[in-house]
């Protein structure tokens, strides 16, 4: 598929740090402010990352309180930049929210459901955002800050949680993901910990997949690494 710019007219727009700092702080603040009758939380907090190649943030914008009315945005900030620029993948309704994997200078872009939209529209780019690839996942990303990562040089290339509790990977490239473990399973792994959910996807300094997962005993958290197919509980869980 032939990639699609993130520098149309709509997209050319620059911003100061100053202006989204101040936007996410509002709307962070707004949120759990919002009355529990009528109206529609955001689905995931706003959420940022920094690498030595650049830092990312997801805000969500518009009408918070009306999931309807809200739109989600990803903006980039580049190496000695002062101002963030805009980049957003086009051709997709993020009401639902937007969530990011990144990589050095790669990110992969991933929209969770909402409305009549049923799977996660998911996109990468190599060059910052500046132009971007649609890529298919088969399903629908649960809605978590850290539901995508990915690995710029390496194998495998991406993981991604998708509702059902269920983490799957990219071996080559983003473009053929197979399931790679279960809440289920991790669960059978770790009996102490008693897994209840995944919580979030990463990988290790060597490219090894690593799986957070909230253990349903005392509100802790346990982080599952693979060694030779098999799954293992690494170190004390954390609260």
């Amino acid at each position: 598929m032939r990639p699609f710019s993130a520098t149309a007219a709509r997209r050319r727009r620059v911003v100061r740090w100053s202006v989204v700092g101040m936007a996410g702080f509002a709307l962070w603040a707004v949120g759990p402010a919002l009355p529990a009758g009528g109206a529609t939380r955001a689905p995931l907090p706003a959420s940022g990352v920094s690498t030595p190649d650049g830092s990312w943030s997801t805000l969500p914008m518009g009408q918070v309180s009306d999931q309807s009315n809200t739109f989600w945005e990803l903006f980039h900030l580049a190496p000695g930049s002062s101002r963030w620029t805009l980049v957003t993948p086009e051709g997709t309704a993020d009401n639902g929210g937007l969530v990011a994997g990144v990589s050095g200078d790669s990110i992969a872009a991933g929209v969770l459901p909402s409305a009549l939209l049923r799977f996660s529209p998911l996109s990468s780019s190599g060059d910052g955002g500046t132009t971007w690839t649609p890529v298919f996942l088969p399903g629908a990303l649960a809605p978590l800050a850290d539901a995508l990562a990915i690995q710029a040089s390496g194998t495998p290339a991406g993981l991604a949680v998708t509702r059902g509790g269920t983490v799957m990977v990219a071996a080559k490239s983003l473009g053929s993901w197979t399931p790679l473990v279960s809440t289920a399973a991790l669960r059978r792994v770790a009996p102490s910990c008693g897994v209840s959910a995944i919580a979030a996807v990463t990988f290790s300094v060597a490219g090894a997949p690593l799986v957070a997962a909230d253990c349903g005993r005392g509100g802790r958290v346990g982080l599952f690494s693979q060694t030779d197919g098999s799954w293992h509980l690494e170190g004390p869980t954390l609260p």
